[in-house]
């Protein structure tokens, strides 16, 4: 039997085909959310919902502005463990913005609305890439932080040792990683110049001494390893700092000891002065010459005026004292007359002792 679409009988309790509830224009459909926590705004794909959309969960990924290309680098990576695609990479982004003002600029941004990350990539990178090419520091920072400390009369304390060492590392890590420099030890003899002439000389007799001064294949001196030139220095300027008192290491030891014989022999200078003062072969064999004549000279002169005799006291050997001269002609010196008898040529004690035996007689 032949039935028409309208006479078709329908199976009782038979579902009906799914109809969505007609919504006036402008409502939003009740069970979508809007991207589940996440920025959609005016994004014609809000009404698409990802369920298995994944959330990157690091609380250190954050730009606050600087270093763009770097916290893409990140973020990208980031993107990858959690196997986010671009939509989502798009969709997610600006939760990793630290700053309103940055969030403006990035909702301003082509690619934003509409969460196309392969527009709004290099939206982002043409206006905050750009700040990357600002440069915050150069090798002359280094050169200007440590020449003017030098002209001070270099490092004294430890406290300014430990200002200097953050400064300059700061400077220098940014150079690095901006590929100024290619590694630390390249500022390391940079590093001791804002030590005084003394400490410098006393840092690297320490590198040498404890065999950290590598050198290159040609023998030439290669730096030294960064850390082992902070420890140098480190121990240097505690040795150096008045009052220091605590020598716990052998390196410091052996400082305070090598400044005791350089106190000893003279400062490196005075040596050098003495080093210079010291005459040559040639020289020293002239003088010797000339000391012999000075010599003969002498003995010449006193071979010609030696006098012919010197007067000789009694009980004394004649013959012991004699030059093998003659005796001399004439009177040394005029004899006095005694007080009591007035002769010449006795003794007055004599005459004394003779007149008391008389007057006893």
């Amino acid at each position: 039997m032949q039935y028409t679409d309208e006479q078709t009988p329908q199976p009782q309790h038979h579902q009906q085909p799914y109809q969505s509830t007609p919504y006036p224009t402008g409502f939003q459909c009740p069970g979508i959310q809007q991207g589940y926590g996440l920025r959609m705004g005016n994004n014609s794909l809000a009404d698409i919902p990802r369920k298995s959309m994944k959330i990157i969960k690091n609380p250190t990924l954050m730009f606050d502005g600087n270093n763009f290309t770097a916290f893409l680098k990140r973020y990208e990576q980031e993107a990858r463990v959690f196997e986010l695609d671009e939509y989502a990479m798009a969709m997610q982004i600006g939760r990793f913005v630290k700053t309103e003002e940055l969030k403006q600029e990035l909702e301003a941004m082509d690619g934003y609305d509409d969460a196309q990350w392969d527009i709004l990539r290099p939206a982002m990178m043409e206006l905050w890439g750009e700040r990357d090419n600002t440069i915050l520091h150069t090798q002359q920072d280094l050169i200007d932080l440590s020449g003017k400390l030098a002209k001070k009369g270099g490092l004294a304390t430890v406290q300014e040792y430990k200002t200097y060492l953050g400064k300059f590392s700061a400077i220098l890590t940014y150079l690095i990683k901006n590929e100024q420099l290619r590694a630390r030890e390249d500022a390391s003899y940079q590093f001791l110049t804002a030590f005084s002439p003394t400490s410098q000389k006393n840092i690297k007799r320490a590198l040498v001494m404890q065999k950290q001064l590598p050198k290159g294949p040609d023998g030439s001196s290669k730096p030294p390893k960064w850390e082992h030139v902070i420890a140098a220095a480190e121990a240097e300027i505690r040795v150096e700092e008045p009052g220091f008192s605590n020598i716990s290491g052998f390196a410091e030891s052996n400082q305070v000891m090598q400044k005791a014989l350089d106190v000893r022999k003279g400062d490196g200078k005075r040596r050098e002065k003495i080093l210079e003062e010291i005459p040559n072969q040639a020289a020293l064999q002239k003088k010797i010459v000339d000391m012999e004549k000075e010599i003969a000279s002498l003995k010449n002169q006193r071979a010609s005026n030696v006098p012919l005799s010197y007067p000789q006291s009694g009980g004394v050997n004649n013959n012991e004292l004699s030059r093998g001269d003659p005796r001399p002609t004439g009177k040394l010196y005029e004899p006095k007359s005694c007080y009591y008898c007035h002769k010449e040529g006795h003794n007055p004690s004599n005459v004394q002792k003779h007149l008391k035996m008389n007057n006893k007689v």
